[in-house]
């Protein structure tokens, strides 16, 4: 029998920033201006985010809003600003973002820069390499949140202590594949995944957890959402019914998982998540 070894793979091997690729048309009939309140919440609070070196395009990623009182953050793993592994390091990452409420086709970019007077403008947590969390928060100026039309997650969407999330749940995550998206309106894609490891438990001592999802490159930074539903199982064990179908913020997506069976990785469809507690940590610097 081979031995299987198990392997992460960080960045561009399977779910890493995607190299700066065209659009895909889909073909179709659909309204043609649409408002930011006709699409559902959860799509305005990612963002495309492309990598440039030099002015450059050198990769594309995901990423989204948080916000913590009234500061705002762009929340992406660590391997999208430092350009690990391909070695090719971003001075600045290209957001493009919402600017009209009532035409949701209207859309400006706005450049993040990386560093400013020789330091990283982003944020790691503090015990980083040990363990490697995989997440960068970048606080972002007063402006991005009254020019543009975003929507943030903050502690207050993370999946509260009391409820129970069990192994098979169904989660979302969403992003670019690949770059893709809804170019005329701006828009990520959602794929669908579910919960494959013990949830609130450290996968092989690290602060994440696996999903089982088909992810491409391009949807590293993503946000893991669970579905909407109105009713979850409470560790005391009873149900919690409420009002409307609320989604809950797991985490953070960055890798993918596979096998080595020989000498040739065999990827596995399965992906990490850091737990979402630790950007709280990294913003607060413990």
């Amino acid at each position: 029998m081979k031995k299987l070894g198990l392997v992460l793979f960080l960045a561009a091997l399977l779910a890493g920033p995607a190299p700066v690729t065209g659009q895909v048309a889909v073909a179709g009939q659909g309204s043609r201006s649409a408002q930011t309140g006709d699409v559902g919440e959860v799509l305005l609070l990612v963002s495309r985010v492309v990598q440039r070196a030099g002015g450059k395009p050198v990769g594309t990623a995901s990423g989204f809003f948080y916000q913590v009182q009234d500061r705002l953050f762009l929340v992406t793993n660590r391997h999208v600003v430092v350009g690990e592994p391909k070695g090719t390091r971003p001075d600045e990452l290209v957001l493009t973002l919402h600017v009209d409420p009532k035409d949701i086709a209207q859309s400006a970019e706005h450049l993040v820069p990386l560093s400013r007077s020789g330091k990283p403008t982003y944020l790691l947590h503090p015990k980083y390499p040990k363990p490697p969390i995989d997440i960068a928060v970048v606080p972002l100026p007063d402006e991005v949140g009254k020019r543009f039309v975003i929507k943030a997650l903050s502690s207050r969407n993370v999946l509260p202590q009391e409820l129970l999330l069990l192994p098979g749940d169904d989660a979302m995550v969403i992003g670019y594949p690949l770059g893709l998206s809804d170019t005329v309106n701006n828009l990520p894609i959602i794929r669908n995944a579910l919960v494959a490891s013990a949830p609130g438990v450290f996968f092989q001592g690290q602060p994440f957890f696996l999903i089982d999802a088909n992810l491409h490159p391009g949807m590293s930074g993503s946000p893991v959402m669970t579905h909407p539903r109105n009713a979850w199982p409470t560790k005391a064990g009873g149900v919690s019914f409420m009002t409307g179908t609320p989604m809950y913020f797991l985490g953070v997506h960055s890798a993918t998982l596979s096998a080595n069976v020989g000498t040739a990785p065999q990827p596995l469809g399965l992906a990490s998540v850091w737990y979402a507690f630790l950007i709280d940590e990294i913003i607060a610097g413990k």
